[in-house]
């Protein structure tokens, strides 16, 4: 058996009760700690075989958690396999265990890699993304895949398998192996929404972030119950947990109240959070005020109000801003977390400041500047993808140039000598 923790849904095929007994026992002689980062592989009880690295992609679950009691315990039989064995095996056990994780996210761009400036039939540069990953998250920033800063909206259904498949590979090859990923499925409907999580799911993704339904908006703001059973209905039928992405400037303006997010949190065991990107802390207050925190998360939308969102019980912020300063991100998070301990609260202010101006100098040319700036940066390619144009030289050259954003990347370049040390 490989001693390399491996973060994945470990499926057993034990087909007699008898052999279900063996390997609880199993199990339960095993230290604590070879149960948390236990790699996964095949057992077959019967035959006395073990293959290692027999992995069912795209599902989180600790074997301290399925195996804690019998009622937890995790089986398929020989007629469950493939794809299909697999999602209806992981409906059954991320509903009311997973949880979003405590963190800052950020929003991952793809690059498209452009020939002779042919922009119509321009494919993803896989090799970047992966390389670009592996820079955010690092410094422990988790990665969201397929939002508006990722150009969901331009990406079709193989592109996004393949990049969560890539980002999956990305962080394993670093040894992050428990880092989750999110990954965008809004779409117009249901039935397509639903698919894409499934999509998602068996690419590897441990969350899906979900965007209210904008394009029949003059109905559904008529009809909140419409807005809401479309929650409920995603969340049931999803394969993993379920994150409401609150961000009306994409939906438009669909913009769900406090009122609207418990009565769904509610009713919707596997929605575990919502990304606040109306930048509302009063929404973001009622709602850690009236949901339960230990199964729901509630994160800021962006990083520019990540401290007083902290303060009345967010679970972190998902920003732009890491992609071009993980390690500064990281830092503004660790003392937004540690206030109680006794850091000096002028410090988080300060952090805070910068982050504030700094993002709103990143975002001031949205996307097409922010990959204009990892051009300049990385020499990653800044192309978007066509009705949208590349950003001017000398719109990137100005953004650069701005105070505040100098301010974060000089901080960024402190704190990654710091580390290197």
């Amino acid at each position: 058996m490989s001693t390399k923790p491996i973060r994945r849904l470990t499926l057993f095929k034990i087909p007699t009760e008898e052999g279900q007994e063996q390997l609880l026992a199993k199990y339960r002689s095993l230290p604590q700690e070879a149960l948390k980062d236990n790699a996964p592989y095949l057992l077959d009880i019967q035959a006395g075989k073990t293959f290692p690295d027999q992995r069912a992609q795209g599902f989180t679950l600790a074997v301290s958690t399925v195996f804690k009691n019998k009622e937890d315990m995790l089986f398929y039989d020989t007629e469950c396999t493939g794809h299909a064995g697999i999602k209806k095996v992981a409906m059954a056990v991320h509903k009311g265990i997973m949880t979003v994780q405590v963190a800052v996210y950020a929003i991952k761009l793809p690059f498209l890699s452009i020939a002779e400036e042919d922009f119509t039939n321009a494919s993803i540069d896989f090799e970047a993304y992966a390389m670009h990953a592996k820079f955010v998250t690092a410094p422990g920033i988790f990665p969201v895949v397929s939002a508006s800063i990722g150009e969901a909206a331009h990406l079709d259904s193989q592109e996004r398998i393949k990049l969560i498949q890539t980002l999956r590979l990305a962080l394993d090859d670093i040894g992050l192996y428990k880092t989750p990923i999110v990954a965008g499925v809004g779409a117009h409907s249901t039935r397509q929404t639903t698919q894409l999580a499934h999509d998602a799911a068996a690419a590897g993704a441990d969350f899906v972030l979900v965007v209210p339904p904008g394009y029949y908006a003059g109905v559904l703001k008529t009809n909140p119950t419409a807005i809401r059973k479309f929650f409920i209905d995603v969340a049931a039928a999803s394969p993993v947990p379920v994150i409401i992405y609150n961000f009306p400037a994409v939906s438009a303006g669909i913009d769900l109240s406090s009122d609207d997010v418990v009565e769904i949190a509610k009713a919707a065991p596997n929605i575990c959070g919502i990304m606040l990107s109306c930048g509302n802390v009063g929404k973001l207050a009622r709602i850690t005020a009236l949901v339960n925190n230990s199964s729901f998360k509630t994160l800021a939308g962006f990083i520019d109000f990540l401290l007083p969102s902290v303060a009345v019980g967010s679970a972190g912020a998902i920003s732009p801003l890491p992609n071009v300063a993980p390690n500064f991100s990281s830092k503004l998070w660790q003392v937004a977390q540690s206030l109680g301990s006794g850091v000096d609260f002028q410090e988080a202010k300060e952090l805070q400041g910068k982050a504030s101006l700094g993002e709103i100098a990143l975002l001031k040319e949205g996307l097409l500047g922010l990959k204009g700036l990892l051009n300049q940066q990385f020499g990653y390619p800044a192309a978007p993808r066509l009705p949208l144009m590349v950003v001017s030289n000398d719109a990137v050259t100005k953004m650069s140039a701005n105070k505040h954003l100098e301010d974060v990347m000089a901080q960024e370049k402190i704190l990654e000598t710091i580390k290197e040390r």
